[in-house]
């Protein structure tokens, strides 16, 4: 088979079979949608750039803008480091975010977004604090809650070594996969959350799927059970993995989750976090023990 361009070669028409009319590609290629704030610049290029005026204003994303801000993190670990000019950027963005949003951002890097992301949010996480809610005006009309709507999709957190992620939603599956360091708090998720995670902190504020823990040899995470069901529990665990736990009043776990609500409030505005804020039990929460946490205070 010849191989051709398919941005810039037509295709001749195919026999008419299965198909009733005749498929060209086009002769051009569909311009690329600009990723431009209203500052009129391509949104990242205004903190790669020099002397450039930086857009207070959100910007907005659709599906299609895939690896947001993973080009700014680039850049500052790779120049803006070794010319010294290590100073925070806040980024904010609104609609719904393509693939690997946030990819590899660094600790200089503040970002919220007010809608909701697709799969890979935060892969490769280094060091950058993330939130992710929905419009602001969604649960005004008393119907909509966050707690029990998707918000990302799936495998996000994979192979993150550090920062923070807050989510006001749900995840798909494999959330958290492979995390080595990032402290994240999600109010529910999928299958195999925490699959062969070996640091860091994930606090789930809402149900899961099965096979929690799987291949988890480090980190913690806490699940929220209003029900004290441990045999509910333990049926979502890999038990070969890991152990359930059920955290005490006044324990260090127990610190550890009024810390993360208090932060996911403050990053998310979430009316699930401020609820459980206010009527705290943290018997309400298991750990979900991997081998390493086994005879560490508890």
């Amino acid at each position: 088979t010849t191989r051709f361009d398919v941005a810039t070669t037509v295709l001749k028409p195919i026999e008419k079979g299965l198909f009733t009319q005749d498929f060209v590609a086009p002769a051009e290629p569909a311009p690329s949608r600009a990723l431009l704030c209203p500052a009129g610049i391509h949104f990242d290029d205004q903190y790669v750039g020099e002397g450039k005026a930086i857009s207070k204003e959100p910007y907005y994303l659709v599906n299609t803008d895939r690896a947001v801000g993973t080009r700014l993190a680039g850049d500052i670990a790779r120049r803006q480091r070794a010319e010294g000019k290590i100073q925070p950027v806040e980024l904010k963005y609104t609609g719904a975010a393509g693939q690997s949003f946030m990819a590899f951002a660094v600790s200089e890097m503040k970002v919220s977004l007010e809608g909701d992301a697709n799969d890979y949010v935060c892969k490769g996480l280094s060091g950058a604090h993330v939130s992710i809610f929905p419009p602001r005006e969604a649960e005004a009309n008393g119907v909509f809650e966050a707690k029990n709507s998707v918000i990302i999709g799936n495998t996000c957190l994979y192979g993150a070594t550090s920062g923070k992620f807050f989510a006001a939603g749900q995840s798909g599956d494999r959330f958290g996969v492979r995390n080595s360091g990032v402290q994240a708090v999600i109010e529910g998720a999928g299958d195999h959350c925490c699959e062969y995670m070996t640091n860091g902190v994930v606090l789930v504020l809402g149900p899961t799927g099965i096979n929690v823990g799987s291949g988890m040899t480090g980190g913690v995470a806490y699940l929220y059970d209003p029900s004290v069901n441990d045999d509910m529990i333990a049926g979502r665990l890999k038990l070969t993995n890991v152990k359930p736990r059920r955290v005490q009043n006044g324990s260090p776990a127990a610190d550890t989750i009024k810390r993360l609500l208090r932060e996911h409030h403050e990053a998310t505005a979430s009316k699930h976090a401020k609820h459980l804020l206010e009527n705290f039990d943290a018997s309400h929460f298991c750990q979900v023990v991997p081998p390493s946490e086994e005879d560490k205070p508890h």
